[in-house]
């Protein structure tokens, strides 16, 4: 699988309530994969995720990059 297949995937396994912040997704997938990428490319996946999938995830601090599943 490749970063963007493992970012959804996490993505999928987030409960509602779930919060989480960039880096720690970022982290998230460098375990999974191996690969290092920068927590930018991360939210990139989230942000295309959440028009392919419909899900609603939320930044509920922007200053500091933390996202909440909603939905």
């Amino acid at each position: 699988m490749n970063a963007k297949q493992i970012t959804f995937k996490i993505l999928d396994e987030y409960p509602i309530g779930a919060t989480f912040r960039g880096i720690d997704l970022m982290y998230d997938v460098r375990m999974r994969t191996g690969e290092v990428h920068y927590p930018d490319t991360m939210l990139r996946y989230m942000r295309e995720y959440r028009r392919k999938h419909g899900r609603g995830i939320v930044n509920i601090n922007k200053a500091k990059s933390v996202y909440q599943v909603v939905g």
